[in-house]
């Protein structure tokens, strides 16, 4: 229950005391890039915050909110983001907004994510991202 609790404090910003879950997610390596594993971190780290109601949902089952699927207005979800183009493009991690956001300390709108309750990015551990990126290039098999 504490890591719950936890991971939906850090996903959203808040500023717990004891080490957060994007650490603990991650072992001595890089997770198998598998959806799976991609869905274990989207539901450890993002879905307190990307979740029902969001103009980005990465509740289980996501694959179909994020591949081949427009990066809309985070202000106006019926507006497709002009900079953020696609989420998720099988194959290719440098053209996929998801991975962009989650490793660009510059993205073109916002911040990087995940982000803190003040707008500022708390990078995930690069085992994370390695995991995101690797999972891309693969062709993002489900």
């Amino acid at each position: 229950m504490k890591a719950i609790v936890l991971a939906a404090l850090v996903a959203c910003g808040k500023s717990p005391s004891t080490p957060d879950a994007s650490t603990a997610f991650c072992t001595d390596q890089t997770p198998a890039p598998t959806f799976a594993n991609v869905q274990t971190l989207f539901s450890t780290i993002c879905v307190t915050c990307h979740t029902t109601g969001a103009p980005l949902n990465l509740e289980a089952p996501a694959y179909s909110r994020i591949v081949n699927t427009p990066a809309v207005d985070y202000t106006d979800p019926a507006v497709i983001d002009s900079c953020g183009g696609t989420l998720v493009v099988p194959g290719d991690s440098a053209a996929s907004y998801l991975f962009v956001k989650i490793s660009s300390d510059s993205p073109c709108a916002g911040v990087r994510m995940p982000r803190t309750d003040i707008g500022t990015s708390a990078p995930l551990p690069m085992c994370a991202q390695n995991l995101i990126h690797d999972w891309i290039d693969a062709g993002a098999p489900n």
